[in-house]
């Protein structure tokens, strides 16, 4: 006896349970009715860049698939990035007058007409307290330090007299100099002016204090003191009002870049009588040094932590 063979009969089963009128897939082929989004409640202010969306709701004749919310007055495309639950939360990336449009879509991928709110966004500032202007305002940092030398007396490291025979005395030639030096320092620094300004950052809302005022610094080398350093400096660190917390707290590090002028004692550079080029004085076989102070420009990059 052969067996009946069902497949054939299954597949067309399967077929007209996908093609019958009222099926999900028929459903979605003949839907053609946009969701409605029917609430959508926000605070009226706030001093944060992201708020809080308390209500959002949407209908639909079928069901809706997909929630999102934009700051643009033009409907998402239906491969935006939607949720599948409403949206709770929204973050604005500048402060002002601000409207948020809420959106809903259905399976078929019709989108619902935006819904609007209006918000404003403010960030707020504060004076800060003498004990904090006291550890940041006058402070000691440490960094890096780099001087650049003037022509006119730049440390020479090492020079020879070339060319010297019995008919010739020949002349001297600088064999190595330092144009450039660059080393770890440490500066003290009293800031005189400042401000603060509001950045954003996904941990919540920072507030940055800078300033600006005069530095002195040392450089430390072979003989104790290699340069001593002073110009102005521009001192920058922040404070953060943290997702969940009631106030802010200062940043107990900073950053310091500065710039200015140093002086530099002990300097090696030729003795006198010695020129670069020139022949040496009369009866000198070697080249002599002398210790004078010079001096050039200066720029400083430093950081110091309040503890």
């Amino acid at each position: 006896m052969r067996k009946k063979n069902n497949c054939g009969v299954l597949v067309i089963l399967s077929v007209m349970a996908i093609l019958l009128p009222g099926s999900a897939i028929a459903q979605r082929a003949s839907d053609t009715t946009p969701p409605v989004v029917t609430a959508l409640e926000i605070p009226k202010s706030s001093t944060s860049m992201e708020i809080s969306i308390t209500k959002f709701t949407a209908t639909d004749n079928v069901g809706v698939t997909g929630y999102i919310v934009t700051e643009e007055a033009t409907a998402p495309a239906a491969t935006a990035e939607w949720s599948p639950t409403p949206t709770q939360k929204f973050r604005f990336k500048t402060t002002g007058p601000k409207t948020l449009y809420a959106w809903a879509k259905d399976a078929a991928g019709n989108v619902s007409t935006g819904l609007s709110a209006q918000v404003t966004i403010t960030t707020t500032t504060r004076d800060l307290s003498q004990e904090e202007k006291d550890k940041f305002w006058t402070n000691w940092g440490a960094g890096l330090i780099a001087n650049f030398a003037s022509a006119k007396k730049r440390p020479i490291k090492s020079a020879s007299i070339v060319g010297a025979s019995t008919t010739s005395p020949g002349v001297v030639r600088v064999d190595s100099e330092e144009y450039f030096m660059v080393g770890l320092g440490l500066e003290v620094h009293k800031f005189l002016w400042g401000n603060q300004f509001p950045w954003e950052h996904k941990r919540g809302t920072f507030l940055s204090q800078y300033a600006v005022g005069p530095y002195v610094s040392v450089m430390p080398g072979n003989n104790i003191i290699n340069a001593v350093g002073a110009g102005l400096i521009f001192g920058f660190f922040g404070e953060s009002k943290a997702e969940g917390t009631s106030s802010p707290s200062m940043s107990k590090f900073s950053m310091n870049l500065g710039g200015g002028g140093y002086a530099a004692p002990n300097t090696q550079i030729l003795g006198d009588g010695f020129e670069e080029g020139q022949a040496p004085p009369p009866g000198e076989t070697t080249v002599r040094y002398k210790q004078v102070t010079s001096y050039g420009w200066q720029a400083i990059l430093s950081f110091n932590y309040n503890w």
